[in-house]
């Protein structure tokens, strides 16, 4: 039976936002040997797989899984606060992976409910930095800083300003002149739901 642990200390690896060099450094096997157990040319012994698993924060059990199993292709990207506190934090809160083929930079929590329920409140956004025409923004949301606190807002244009909704009513709509294009931190380019914080 073929090994399945080379995919898993790839995958939890990755998950964490860590090099083959970072966790040779954690666990003191060198990069050259996790390269093989990570390619299945190799399998770890038991006190190898301990050093692995401390150095990933998961159990080490979860190396010893029955049957193949066929992850994903993921790209790892910070999470990097809540939406209404937002600062972009040295240390990332976590790591949350995306699939290939949606574009990201970071996550954010959506702790707000501005807007319900597209954007549900206990949700992540994924963000793009802002590097797109500015006509791509059209009918999009974005995540801009208004007031000096951040919201998420839909894209609008009209005589040279920019109209920022939310969905909810109650909230606050901003409007901004085209040159104040800096306020907009980043596209919305993906939601994933989350029952809670």
């Amino acid at each position: 039976m073929k090994s399945n642990i080379g995919k898993l200390i790839k995958f939890y690896r990755r998950k964490l936002g860590l090099t083959q060099a970072e966790l040779s450094k954690l666990t003191g096997i060198s990069q050259s040997t996790i390269s093989d157990y990570e390619k299945g040319n190799i399998v770890p012994s038991i006190s190898n797989i301990k050093k692995i698993a401390k150095a990933l924060k998961i159990e080490p059990k979860l190396f010893f899984m029955e049957k193949e199993i066929d992850y994903p292709e993921l790209n790892f990207i910070p999470i990097v606060g809540f939406l209404t506190n937002f600062e972009k934090l040295r240390k990332p809160l976590d790591y949350i992976g995306i699939p290939k083929g949606i574009e990201g930079d970071f996550a954010i929590l959506v702790d707000d409910e501005s807007n319900e329920p597209k954007i549900p409140k206990n949700s992540i956004a994924i963000i793009k930095t802002l590097s797109t025409p500015i006509e791509i923004l059209e009918n999009n949301f974005v995540m801009i800083k208004c007031n000096d606190k951040y919201h998420i807002r839909k894209v609008h244009f009209k005589s040279n300003k920019i109209y920022l909704s939310p969905i909810n009513e109650n909230y606050q709509t901003f409007v901004i002149n085209l040159e104040d294009i800096q306020k907009i931190e980043g596209l919305i380019t993906y939601i994933l739901m989350r029952l809670k914080f």
